[in-house]
C-alpha cells in the first residue's frame, strides 16, 4: 500500500515536470496495469500449458518483465481472453502474450495473468 501511494505521487509530481507519461508506464508496470492500446481482446478459448519439457510456465502479472504470479505446470487448462499487440520474443521463440485465467493448485483458486504464446496450445 505505501508502495503504491508513492507511485501515485510520483506520477502526479511528473506531471509538472513533463514526465508524466513515462511515469505513468512505469507505475503500470510496477502494479500489473496495461493501457488497452497494448492488448486485444479475443474470443475466450480453451487452451493448455505446453512447456514442451514439462516444466512450469509463468504466469505473470505484466507480459515479458512482470512478478510471477503464479507457476502452471505443463497440462494445465487455462481460458484466454487478451492476446498483446506487438510480439516478443522468449529464448528462441518469438509469439504473442496471452492473458488467461486458471484454477491454480498453488493459490487454491482462480487466478489470472500473462502467459507466453511459446508455452500454450490451442
Amino acid at each position: 500500500e505505501i508502495k503504491r501511494e508513492y507511485a501515485s505521487k510520483a506520477v502526479d509530481a511528473a506531471s509538472s515536470a513533463g514526465i508524466k507519461s513515462y511515469v505513468q508506464k512505469a507505475y503500470n508496470r510496477i502494479f500489473g496495469i496495461m493501457d488497452e492500446s497494448e492488448y486485444e481482446e479475443v474470443s475466450a478459448y480453451q487452451a493448455t500449458i505446453d512447456t514442451g519439457d514439462g516444466d512450469k510456465a509463468n504466469v505473470r502479472n505484466y507480459p515479458m518483465d512482470g512478478s510471477v504470479v503464479v507457476s502452471l505446470p505443463s497440462g494445465s487448462v487455462v481460458l484466454v481472453s487478451r492476446c498483446t499487440r506487438e510480439k516478443s520474443k522468449v529464448g528462441e521463440k518469438e509469439d504473442f502474450w496471452y492473458f488467461v485465467q486458471s484454477l491454480s493448485p498453488e493459490t487454491e483458486g482462480w487466478t489470472g495473468g500473462w502467459v507466453f504464446g511459446g508455452f500454450l496450445k490451442k
